[in-house]
């Protein structure tokens, strides 16, 4: 979770808790026989990769151990680990998570006959917000968004992008939002932040969903070792079961279809023949059953056992671009359908006869474009994106 602004810890009050005491201008201090010099701290990335994060520093000569001393610096500053803050090595894992917050953490090189040296500089760094669900796609256009609590925090603001405008609820004091109306079809970006005493803080890493049952290939791609893949997908919440369809490209030639798969990989039982490939998978939503009621992927495409001049066509992550956009054309290769029917272009991919098939009929909702009446500022966008956002100044729905 990113905070708008540092509680000042330099303040003489709270000095003794969160800043090491005793502050020194040289490098280096001389104690007896021993010059222990500062140690630097190596950087550390604005956000901690996990939540104990592996802080570490340059050898100090003459220092048989180090001090250690890490601090929350927002909310409720407090110096953490007073036990375990002597090591003997150049560095120090918290040995328990880290919450929600904003820390700094300072580190001193100690003699064997017990004198000190000079506090480091200090480095900062934050844990953020972990979000839990829905960070898949899903059939429910009604999802309950969840996250982990936030220490100190007395509510918090939840902000949901979608292709059709941006909903904003403030005012939840628990772990848990759910929308009050459906949302629209596609993919979703969405942030919590928390609100205590101070006001809001800032926004945490975003959350990627969508609501219309669309999954994505995740293996294989590219040139493969194995003529006999493992196909892999992302999984969607409330899907029954999920259709896979892989097509050698260079015959037109329908290789693998597999109608009734439950999980989300599945290993052919014989060898495929060196040649390209393209692969799609369809969730079908369980509620229904319906061939209808699921999206084709966007294609993936993999070589096996020789490498050809063709541009791949990798399943690329959900994106904010996404969010403004994706054209017909792009929609409609998704569907698998007769070669005869597109013999000009090779992107297409031939169907077995398996009853209700996908068709060119009718209008996805993911061919249609983003309203230019409700098109989202691009600016708004990098400025959620930043490492120190503040909030976007949009009329707050809930209070």
């Amino acid at each position: 979770m990113l905070w708008d602004k540092l509680i000042d810890i330099h303040a003489v009050v709270h000095e003794e808790v969160v800043k090491p005491v005793r502050p020194v201008t040289d490098t280096s201090l001389a104690f007896g026989n021993f010059i222990l010099e500062r140690a630097t701290i190596d950087p550390v990335t604005k956000v901690a990769p996990t939540k104990t994060p592996t802080l570490s520093w340059n050898t100090v000569p003459g220092a048989a151990q180090y001090e250690v001393w890490l601090a929350r610096v927002a909310p409720a500053q407090s110096r953490l680990f007073v036990s375990s803050s002597l090591v003997n090595t150049t560095e120090f894992t918290p040995p328990a998570d880290l919450d929600t917050a904003i820390y700094r953490f300072w580190v001193r090189p100690l003699a064997a006959n017990g004198a000190s040296g000079a506090w480091s500089l200090a480095q900062t760094f934050e844990v953020q917000t972990t979000l839990l669900a829905p960070l898949n796609p899903t059939f429910d256009v009604r999802p309950t968004f969840t996250w982990e609590a936030i220490p100190f925090a007395t509510a918090y603001q939840i902000f949901v992008r979608t292709r059709t405008g941006d909903i904003v609820e403030a005012g939840i004091t628990e772990t848990s939002w759910t929308p009050s109306q459906d949302l629209p079809s596609g993919p979703i970006r969405w942030w919590v932040r928390a609100t205590d005493s101070i006001g809001n803080r800032g926004w945490g890493n975003p959350g990627v969903t969508r609501v219309d049952g669309l999954s994505q290939v995740i293996a294989p791609t590219g040139t493969v070792n194995t003529i006999i893949p493992m196909f892999t997908w992302q999984s969607v919440a409330g899907a029954g079961r999920y259709i896979l369809h892989v097509q050698n490209v260079d015959t037109g030639a329908v290789v693998i279809r597999q109608d009734r798969l439950i999980g989300t990989s599945f290993t052919p039982s014989s060898a495929l023949a060196t040649g390209n490939y393209r692969v799609w998978v369809k969730a079908i939503d369980g509620s229904t059953d319906l061939f209808t009621t699921g999206l084709w992927s966007r294609p993936a495409e993999f070589i096996i056992a020789q490498v050809i001049d063709r541009q791949a066509e990798s399943p690329s992550l959900i994106t904010l671009e996404s969010l403004l956009a994706e054209d017909a054309d792009e929609a409609r290769e998704r569907e698998p359908m007769e070669l005869a029917q597109r013999k000009s272009s090779s992107d297409q991919p031939a169907v077995v006869d398996r009853g209700a098939e996908p068709t060119t009929g009718g209008v996805s909702i993911l061919e249609q474009s983003l309203p230019m009446s409700i098109a989202i500022d691009e600016s708004e966008v990098s400025l959620l994106d930043a490492i120190l956002a503040e909030p976007l100044l949009l009329t707050v729905i809930g209070v």
